[in-house]
């Protein structure tokens, strides 16, 4: 698959849902894949970064409500909360919200019991075991890592660490699967971190994530494969989360990335989960063909015979019951090879 940005850089993350091109970097000029399905099911998108501390989230964002137009990524974990659950209970004490919540739910619950059918009652006593769950792993979260203040903006500070990475990424992953079990929203984005030349390597190595995509010496490549797999653990994680609560047949989930290999940003590769009952085909590893060299930049990746993400995006817009016929810049159609 490829990347249809324009220039090299922190602009093929801007552009990765949107797939659209224009002059400025760092800006993408259309309307994201998420902030789409959101809209079109009458809701917000969640945009979330795993990173409790560090980098500002403003920092090149993914999500874009429409051309120049970017969402906010949230990253402070009471924050997340807050979005996913509690937007509309105004600014007291995270404790207060999550007792209002609970409390909300578990009066409706007692009051109307009688009257749900037996599946109904099920599932909202699910839903407030969901919620206490989650209430109860973000208090101690709260109480175990410092919070991100604006001075730690734009440099990774020395607390961040792997472990704290996927405790911090996992705490939000628990948020998300609660909310798609409440249906609290339709469309969420998780990124693990800002991109750029700061890049924090999860498994402790000397040098950088950045650093090491640039180097080809045996080391750096297996270092490379270590840190894949420990992304890999962290999407197995959501995966079997929504697994056990019987979410991820009519869930549809996408792991990528706007870079390729090195600095470069075509033929990339992307991991598809879920949507069984919406049509998406399992097990498949589908090949495009890709023509051309990477460091010819947007003349290879426009070549024809080249497929655009915007395909991709196409077929999950199908899956999700929302077909159209085009999506981004570029001339695209649905990849029929991921469909039943």
């Amino acid at each position: 698959n490829k990347s249809t940005s324009t220039t090299v850089g922190f602009s093929q993350t801007a552009r990765l849902l949107t797939c659209t091109d224009g002059p400025e970097k760092q800006q993408a000029y259309g309307t994201s894949l998420d902030q789409l399905v959101a809209t079109k099911r009458g809701a917000h998108a969640v945009n979330l970064l795993a990173l409790a501390e560090g980098p500002h989230p403003s920092v090149c964002p993914i999500s874009w409500k429409a051309a120049g137009l970017p969402a906010t990524n949230v990253q402070d974990n009471e924050e997340a909360w807050n979005t996913l659950f509690l937007q509309a209970v105004g600014k007291v004490a995270a404790r207060e919200r999550h007792d209002f919540v609970q409390g909300f739910l578990s009066t409706a619950f007692a009051r109307n019991f009688g009257a749900l059918p037996g599946a109904d009652k099920d599932r909202m006593r699910s839903h407030i075991a969901a919620l206490e769950e989650i209430a109860m792993q973000q208090q101690l979260l709260c109480d175990a890592v410092p919070p991100f203040g604006v001075d730690a903006a734009r440099a990774l500070p020395k607390t961040l660490n792997g472990e704290n990475l996927q405790r911090n990424g996992r705490a939000k992953i628990d948020m998300v699967v609660a909310a798609l079990k409440c249906a609290a929203h339709p469309a969420v984005t998780l990124a693990w971190q800002p991109p750029g030349p700061g890049g924090f390597n999860p498994i402790a190595n000397a040098a950088n994530h950045f650093e090491l995509s640039l180097r080809s010496d045996a080391a750096s490549v297996a270092a490379r494969k270590q840190i894949d797999a420990w992304y890999a653990s962290q999407f197995a994680y959501l995966l079997d989360r929504l697994q056990t609560n019987k979410l991820l047949d009519h869930t549809v989930v996408v792991w990528g990335s706007e870079v390729a290999e090195g600095q470069h940003h075509n033929n990339m590769t992307f991991v598809l989960a879920g949507g069984q009952a919406l049509g998406a085909r399992s097990q498949v590893t589908l090949v495009l063909p890709f023509t051309g060299e990477e460091a010819e930049g947007l003349a290879t990746a426009k070549r024809d015979g080249n497929r655009p993400v915007a395909d991709l995006w196409l077929t999950v817009l199908a899956w999700l019951g929302m077909p159209q016929a085009s999506f981004g810049d570029a001339p695209a159609a649905p990849l029929l090879g991921l469909m039943k």
